[in-house]
């Protein structure tokens, strides 16, 4: 017989003497509910337990010791104490919650089993701690392997005009050096924008070096003493800016909003995503612009040269620097 739930059904009790004959009956009613495993289940793992580093993206993960249907319980994250967050489940077992950490320090977490009535029926937590990022990028990009294979398109393709160090235009024969006619910098003739190139002789632009958000401004600094390019007007790029230099290899680019993060190569890329003919000495990783995040003053936006994206990092964590005027 099929239950249906929420349905009201009879069953009769009768009693018989010797002879097979009814002494006494009796009708009796039950109503069909939704069928409960016999066991409830229970969280048997959680974590993380690590350390994780600020603003960057964080999982907090639950495993169960059986699957149940969903609507008889959830399963749900408390971060220090804050509101109950639900959980997605991933597999029937294992449910996982996203987060950005924005506090450093040490923190604690709970994750909850409630039944269908909000009543918790199992807990388990543990402690974490976030940190700066230390010497590590602020950022990790480029989930997607490439290829480190540098592939340059023709010169003519691209509009770009080597600039020497005294400001004056070069040909594109002109090589990389510290002469006031050797070349230092790029012009983009599209936008008009000039930018640093970087060098490999161990000075003040060496392209190894890199910088927590606000020592790029002051490398920035450093550089307009300088006047680099017969100018002192250096500054870290925007968000904008700074994307418009990545190259997609096979053309398939998206352009990306203000305050919107993602791939700008969408297609297959070759590292660094940038045309290194003019931008030679280009590290294969993260670089700063000056376009602060909207939500967190603890976070700056910048762009992947290791894959072609743009993505937001915690402003004490160290990246590269590439400036513009």
């Amino acid at each position: 017989m099929v239950k249906t739930e929420g349905s009201t059904y009879f069953w009769q009790v009768q009693s018989l003497n010797k002879t097979q004959r009814s002494s006494s009956s009796e009708i009796r009613t039950f109503t069909a509910g939704t069928p409960k495993p016999a066991i409830p289940p229970e969280i048997v793992k959680v974590s993380p337990t690590s350390q994780n580093v600020l603003g960057k993206q964080m999982s907090f993960t639950a495993t169960l010791n059986t699957s149940f249907p969903e609507n008889l319980y959830s399963v749900k994250v408390n971060i220090d104490d804050g509101d109950f967050q639900t959980m997605s489940a991933v597999t029937g077992t294992q449910f996982t919650y996203n987060f950005y950490p924005t506090e450093l320090g040490d923190h604690h977490f709970t994750i909850a089993l409630f039944d269908k009535d909000g009543v918790i029926i199992d807990t388990l937590g543990d402690d974490f701690s976030v940190i700066s990022g230390g010497d590590n990028p602020p950022i990790v990009v480029n989930p997607i392997p490439v290829t480190p294979v540098v592939v340059n398109p023709p010169v003519s393709n691209f509009g770009y005009t080597k600039i020497a160090n005294n400001g004056s235009t070069l040909p594109d024969s002109a090589k990389l050096g510290n002469a006031s006619t050797d070349w230092g910098c790029t012009k983009d003739n599209k936008t008009g924008l000039i930018w640093e190139v970087k060098t490999t002789d161990g000075g003040l632009r060496d392209s190894a070096k890199r910088y927590t958000w606000d020592k790029g401004n002051d490398f920035a600094t450093s550089v307009n003493s300088q006047s680099l390019c017969g100018s002192s007007n250096w500054r870290l790029p925007t968000k904008g800016e700074l994307e418009g230099l990545v190259y997609c290899s096979d053309g398939k680019t998206k352009t990306l909003g203000k305050d919107e993060s993602g791939y700008i190569c969408t297609g297959s890329r070759t590292a660094p995503t940038i045309n290194t003919t003019y931008f030679p000495n280009t590290q294969s990783n993260w670089f700063w612009s000056s376009s602060p995040d909207a939500v967190s003053s603890n976070l700056a936006w910048g762009v992947g040269f290791n894959g072609g994206s743009s993505d937001y990092g915690v402003k004490s964590g160290n990246g590269f620097v590439r400036l513009v005027r």
